[in-house]
């Protein structure tokens, strides 16, 4: 699993050509590894955290049994003669709270590797309950791959437009795809509907940033696309468990997902 923090990466292999961008993730499973070119790019500067895990004892932990592979998962586990797969996924603010807790580890000796051990098995764990619910994976018989970047590229407008998000045949527009393109495409690749998504990303994107607890609860609602603070806070509360001021309070203790 590697978790792109900053910088793009793009990878070209003769299979296929993709761009790795910050705030998303990518999952290989076991199998061959077949020739790739990765290029990054100068005008930023590259972080990612890379997990590497035998598939034993990627079984061990997930309490697979060799038998018994959950069809979902069965695409990780391929023959060695056999090329390995390799899905994309986006990195959740959950996730982004804990690669921060990664990077910012307070501890030293034995009880940092305990933390960072318990940090990475948490990492991974929602990095495979996303794989299952999700199913998003990266195929040239699912998705083009000049459909599949606009996708991508519609969902960071969404992101980066949080406020005043364009409507689905603005989006469609921008994006160059037809209406029913963007719309089955996008359900396909996040096994979200593009409003689900929207709402889902707001409530993530305002849990990270009470965390990190650097701005008031009215000025996050804003930046998530809140004009009623009442709202946000119902949503909020609805979503995660907890209210805005417990989050920001660093009570996340309940929150999920």
């Amino acid at each position: 699993m590697t978790f792109y923090i900053s910088g793009n990466q793009l990878s070209n292999s003769p299979k296929y050509e993709d761009l790795y961008r910050s705030s998303e993730n990518s999952f290989c499973g076991c199998g061959t590894s077949f020739n790739q070119v990765h290029t990054f790019f100068a005008e930023e500067p590259i972080c990612m955290i890379d997990i590497h895990i035998e598939p034993e004892l990627f079984k061990t932990f997930a309490g697979i049994k060799e038998d018994v592979i959950p069809s979902e998962l069965q695409h990780l586990f391929r023959k060695q003669y056999e090329d390995y797969f390799i899905g994309k996924s986006t990195t959740t603010a959950q996730m982004q709270i804990i690669l921060h807790q990664i990077l910012q580890c307070p501890y030293e000796g034995v009880v940092k590797r305990l933390y960072l051990e318990s940090k990475i098995i948490e990492l991974m764990a929602l990095r495979l309950q996303q794989e299952v619910e999700t199913k998003t994976f990266y195929s040239n018989d699912l998705i083009k791959p000049d459909t599949l970047d606009k996708i991508y590229h519609a969902k960071n407008i969404l992101e980066h437009n949080l406020e005043n998000p364009p409507s689905l045949s603005e989006l469609a527009e921008q994006v160059k795809l037809s209406h029913h393109q963007l719309k089955c495409g996008f359900r396909q690749l996040f096994g979200m509907t593009i409003f689900q998504y929207l709402h889902q990303y707001r409530l993530d994107k305002a849990r990270q940033l009470l965390y990190e607890g650097n701005m008031r609860i009215a000025e996050i609602a804003n930046i998530v696309g809140y004009s009623h603070l009442g709202r946000f806070a119902g949503a909020f509360k609805k979503k995660f468990g907890i209210s805005p001021s417990q989050c920001l309070k660093g009570d996340i203790s309940k929150t999920s997902d």
